[in-house]
């Protein structure tokens, strides 16, 4: 499938579901792209499986926001989005910063990155958030 983003505008939390984190944004973030908080200036910018810092994911923006701005952010719970989902399928952060991609992706990645699981899909437009960081890096 390769890395995909949701559409903006239909991501949203489920009310009285979803865990809600709240910080500032360090970059340009849009909502339903995966998150870290910059342990440097603890600013939420866009997670990436590139490094151990990055690859720490704490969810998925559920807002939009550029740099300096508040952003939210689900850590939990279930988050719904465009129908881009197959129901039963673990999502990882993708190969590219603030992108989504299905587990098995990671498995023939011919790229090293970090494991970092986001959450499982309930639905095609339903992921239940529980993001992982392995802090392994995959050879």
């Amino acid at each position: 499938m390769g890395d995909f983003t949701f559409t903006s505008s239909a991501v949203a939390p489920i009310v009285g579901n979803t865990q809600i984190a709240s910080g500032t944004a360090g970059a340009t973030i849009n909502a339903g792209q995966p998150v870290y908080v910059d342990p440097a200036d603890n600013k939420v910018k866009l997670a990436a499986n590139t490094n151990a810092t990055t690859a720490v994911a704490v969810g998925l923006a559920v807002n939009s926001a550029v740099a300096n701005q508040p952003i939210e952010y689900a850590t939990g719970g279930d988050l719904t989005v465009n129908s881009l989902l197959t129901p039963a399928t673990v999502y990882v952060l993708g190969s590219n910063p603030g992108f989504l991609s299905p587990s098995a992706d990671l498995d023939a990645s011919t790229n090293s990155r970090y494991g970092t699981i986001l959450g499982i899909a309930t639905s095609t437009t339903n992921l239940r958030l529980g993001p992982l960081a392995s802090g392994v890096l995959n050879p």
